[in-house]
């Protein structure tokens, strides 16, 4: 059987984090304005939260999977401080050219956490500045919302439409909110 509890998949640099390229040290750190705040939001209503990020710096020898995790653990830390939990956090670390499943847009994380944590995708929204992370979504049938939150090349040129769209996480957060009840 399958959990009643709803989820919330989020990328995590471009959408909870500011996108300092291939992070490798804690201190480097630094969270959007109000993003614990939305996140903790969401842990309030009752979603289950999880980061699903793509980690190419480890596959192009940038960083270490021992940095991401002294990352992961400060970022954890951090986010417990503003009272937020984290259910897990999943992550790709090949690069590109590997052409991996695990990497977004493809599935095999999110499939994973999904079987880990026992909670129906297709119930579940994905957070992302990037295609990818709206493309994995509709692979899945989850509701997405695109954040503007980092530079686009072309903002003409989106490959995936998402269901919505917001100008932050607290934005995407009121979107949740006000949808979830029509989605159960």
């Amino acid at each position: 059987m399958r959990s009643q509890k709803l989820f919330v998949i989020l990328d995590r640099d471009g959408t909870i984090l500011v996108d300092h390229p291939y992070l490798s040290d804690p201190e480097k750190i630094e969270f959007f304005p109000n993003a614990p705040e939305a996140l903790k939001q969401l842990q309030k209503a009752g979603f289950g939260l999880i980061v699903v990020t793509n980690q190419s710096g480890i596959g192009r020898g940038f960083s270490t999977m021992e940095s991401l995790e002294k990352v992961h653990e400060k970022f954890r830390e951090l986010l417990v401080q503003q009272g937020v939990i984290l259910d897990g956090i999943y992550v790709c670390p090949h690069a590109p050219e590997e052409n991996c499943l695990c990497r977004k847009p493809e599935t095999a994380l999110i499939q994973k956490a999904s079987q880990e944590l026992n909670f129906e995708l297709k119930e579940s929204y994905v957070i992302g500045d990037k295609d990818s992370d709206i493309e994995m979504g509709k692979k899945v049938g989850a509701y997405t919302i695109l954040l503007k939150t980092s530079p686009r090349k072309n903002d003409n040129k989106i490959l995936c439409k998402p269901d919505s769209t917001a100008g932050s996480l607290l934005d995407a957060v009121k979107i949740i909110l006000r949808t979830a009840e029509k989605r159960r």
